[in-house]
């Protein structure tokens, strides 16, 4: 292994002579062309070192990784540079592999093996746009050892092409060839290579009848596809199909009757990789996929993942029921978020405890020790402990981020170690030496976890029920006609899709977690408080509960299929937490308190959603409101006679609003808009702003031609980045000078003799004074923000106009 180093290091500092001098691409001397022509061969030379380094069985196995994923890019242009196979004697068809495949394929193939490169000539030519290339002819011999120790010796002509880079100067490989075939050819001999199972897949894949013909645009199609997914096709036996899919990321072959993994030896890129229930046994040819990210061989017959120590981009792991047996790889994968050793035979925690990034882990089903190692798993949400030997969880009490918890069928006995964890949700403890009184007792300290213990069956659920629960629900299943239903009422029951609970009297809903199916509950005028369980039924859609106690909706930020809430009448404290509730439509709060500013900060993030909370104050808003406000209203936004409370809230919330030459009194009517971010009012018959200063999140206000002077109502707007008062009666800019967000201000069209005020609005952008009295640009000279002024049309001198220019040398001005 010293020598090869020592080898290796050499051909490496001899590399660093092969840069060229800047030359242009015509008119070389022959010189110089004898010159580039000899340094082909000395890479040339270097490229038989790296190939017979790879080969030899004394080489270790971080230098042949180092010369795979580094060392190769000293003389190839690139990583996608095809390299056609010699290294099958008996290959008929022409088979092409980026180079990275070729050399892991070395290793796969051959116990030891030598290549002897004669070379013959070296041609020096040009393409027809000029680029200079060299053409490298020579002899190739192999010796070897087979994986059976069959000893072997083989010669072929070989062609080894290199590019001479204009711009750097260097000389790089870009193809070795024994064959020189087009892509075309070579995709037409892949295609008729492959078994019927194959180009049946490639057919329905893209919706092809069996009987179509495959022209040469549809294995274009084909063999760009970067995802494959052939689970369960229990026809298809061998990948060779994968020698042409070079861009392939995501491979899906479980359940299927492949065992020979060596095709994906070939895959470059990929990410992702499914084995489950696949007869494999020999997982070697993945240790170079060092861009794997997910990994699944449960169900498999490997044995052997000590090879895979190169796969550090490794996230997702998964070996259950899996024949392992050596565990102490895992501690490298140091990226991992996810790891499943199900029924694995994994039996020490030592072997993962470096994973500092595990999110979920399952060790189910095994017989560990060391399980105090897993206190420093600090970032598990998930954690399977169930079906093992597992006796106690002190060691768990240090996973602060831990959210759910499995150790069903252990011997656990008590659980309050698990009191200080701030982030469970859930503990299943089912079958374990956990006593009711326990139980009970950590339900009591810990309200918020849904603890799940002495489950049996469906019966022993009902028996369990409250009497205004079992009553509750012989009303929704008329089925259900005495206290001792049969199995079946009870598992129709619980898949019911709807529930009205409404007045029942009941108190919780923990029942709740039984219905598998549930779309629709309404569980009104009870008084509930706790909406946990609801978190874990995932189908519901519509979810109604008025006048309950009702107060933190955060439990169910986790149902991702709610559209529809309605909590009238009860006690919200906030509803920042549906903005995780990306198909929620509608949202009542009435009566709960919540205020406009919250309401506000959702919308921001939930533009669609309708808010119902103040129904009473836009009831008599709307009952209070100018004729003429009313009629713009209708006319703009499609409104009734007497719009109901939804249509009034979706009005009350909108961003915008823009009015043009309306007849309206004045803006008194835009008190309730508390949502409101943009205004745009232009030739109204309005002499007063004053009922917009509680509006405070506008960042853009448009106030032309209105016939206002007093503009102080709008100094409290410091959002504002976009304020037009163009044409209006302005005659002192005090009022907006403390708008420090402003960045676009239009004044044109006033009578306006001064800027003073403007001296602190340091983010500035544009200002438009035109066709006003002004005649002094000095307020502006410490905005160094301004980027464009229009100052035409005023009393302003050039001489003033030209010094500001000078002063600011980034603005645009237009004065004429």
């Amino acid at each position: 292994m010293i020598r090869s180093r020592h080898l290796l290091f050499s051909a490496l500092f001899f590399l660093l002579h092969l840069s060229l001098s800047a030359q242009t691409i015509k008119g070389y001397s022959k010189e110089q062309v004898q010159e580039f022509s000899s340094k082909v061969e000395d890479q040339v030379r270097f490229l038989e070192y790296l190939l017979n380094t790879v080969g030899s069985s004394e080489t270790s196995a971080r230098d042949k990784d180092i010369i795979i994923r580094e060392s190769y890019l000293k003389i190839f242009r690139d990583e996608k540079v095809q390299v056609e196979d010699d290294l099958l004697l008996d290959r008929k068809v022409v088979t092409n592999k980026d180079v990275t495949a070729y050399m892991k394929d070395i290793e796969f193939f051959y116990k030891n093996v030598e290549f002897k490169f004669k070379i013959r000539e070296v041609k020096p030519s040009q393409k027809d746009n000029g680029d200079v290339f060299f053409l490298a002819s020579l002899d190739r011999t192999i010796s070897a050892t087979t994986l059976s120790g069959e000893k072997i010796t083989n010669t072929k002509p070989r062609f080894v092409e290199v590019n001479l880079q204009e711009k750097s100067q260097d000389l790089k490989i870009v193809s070795v060839y024994t064959t020189k075939v087009s892509r075309d050819e070579e995709l037409n001999a892949w295609w008729n290579g492959l078994g019927s199972p194959w180009k049946n897949y490639f057919k329905e894949r893209f919706d092809m009848a069996p009987e179509d013909s495959v022209t040469l645009d549809w294995l274009y199609r084909f063999v760009s596809v970067d995802s494959l997914d052939i689970s369960g096709r229990r026809e298809i036996f061998g990948l060779q199909a994968l020698s042409e899919l070079r861009d392939l990321k995501v491979m899906d072959i479980s359940n299927t009757a492949i065992t020979d993994l060596g095709p994906i030896s070939n895959v470059t890129f990929l990410e992702s990789l499914n084995l489950t229930n696949t007869p494999t046994s020999d997982i070697q040819f993945i240790k170079y996929s060092d861009r794997l990210k997910h990994l699944d061989i449960s169900n498999t017959r490997i044995e052997d993942i000590s090879q895979l120590l190169n796969l550090k981009s490794l996230i997702s792991l998964k070996a259950e029921n899996t024949p392992i047996m050596g565990f102490a790889v895992l501690n490298e994968f140091k990226n991992l978020t996810h790891l499943d050793l199900a029924g694995s035979g994994f039996n020490n925690v030592e072997n993962i405890k470096d994973l500092n990034k595990l999110e979920s882990l399952n060790l189910s089903g095994n017989y560990m020790i060391n399980f105090s190692a897993l206190s420093g798993l600090s970032s598990l949400k998930s954690l399977d402990l169930s079906k093992s030997n597992l006796q106690d969880v002190s060691p768990l009490k240090g996973l602060t981020n831990l959210e759910l918890l499995d150790i069903s069928e252990t011997q656990v006995a008590d659980i309050a170690p698990l009191e200080s964890l701030a982030n469970l949700k859930k503990v299943s403890a089912d079958e374990t030496k956990l006593t009711p009184a326990a139980a009970d007792n950590f339900v009591r300290k810990k309200p918020s976890v849904l603890l799940i213990h002495h489950v049996k069956d469906l019966e022993s659920w009902w028996a369990g029920l409250s009497a205004e629960w079992k009553a509750a629900l012989k009303k929704n299943n008329p089925q259900i006609t005495n206290d001792n239903p049969g199995i079946e009422t009870l598992t129709q029951t619980v898949t019911l899709p709807e529930l009205s609970l409404q007045g029942d009297s009941i108190t919780d809903l923990v029942p709740i977690t039984r219905f598998v199916n549930l779309s629709s509950i309404d569980f009104s005028d009870n008084p509930v408080s706790d909406l946990f369980p609801l978190s874990e039924v995932k189908t519901l859609v519509s979810l109604v509960g008025k006048n309950t106690q009702v107060a933190d909706l955060s439990m169910l930020r986790e149902n991702e299929l709610l559209e529809h809430i309605d909590l009238e009448g009860s006690p919200v404290a906030g509803i920042r937490g549906v903005t995780a509730l990306s198909k929620l439509t509608y949202l009542n709060v009435d009566g709960s308190g919540i205020s406009g500013d919250e309401v506000a900060e959702v919308l921001i993030q939930m533009p669609d959603l309708i808010v119902v909370y103040r129904s009473e104050d836009l009831a008599s808003w709307w009952q209070g409101l100018d004729p003429r406000w009313k009629d713009t209203f209708r006319g703009k936004y499609s409104l009734g006679e007497d719009p109901d409370t939804k249509q009034l809230h979706q009005l009350a919330s909108r961003p915008e609003l823009k009015f043009e030459r309306a007849n309206i009194p004045d803006l008194t009517a835009l008190a309730v808009f508390d949502n409101l971010r943009s205004l745009e009012v232009f030739d109204a018959p309005i002499s007063s702003v004053a009922p917009l200063s509680g509006l405070n999140l506008l960042t853009k206000l448009r106030l032309s031609q209105v016939a206002v002077t007093d503009f102080l109502p709008l100094s409290g707007l410091g959002l504002l980045e976009d304020l037009d008062l163009s044409n209006t009666g302005i005659e002192d800019l005090s009022p907006i000078s403390n708008l420090r967000q402003l960045r676009k201000l239009n004044i044109s069209g006033t009578n306006l003799r001064t800027l003073k005020g403007l001296e602190g609005l340091t983010a500035l952008e544009e200002l438009d004074v035109a066709s006003t009295n002004l005649r002094s640009l000095k307020p502006l000279d410490g905005i160094s923000s301004l980027r464009k002024l229009s100052c035409f049309n005023t009393n302003l001198s050039s001489r003033a106009v030209d010094s500001f220019r000078s002063s600011h040398p980034d603005c645009e001005v237009r004065y004429y």
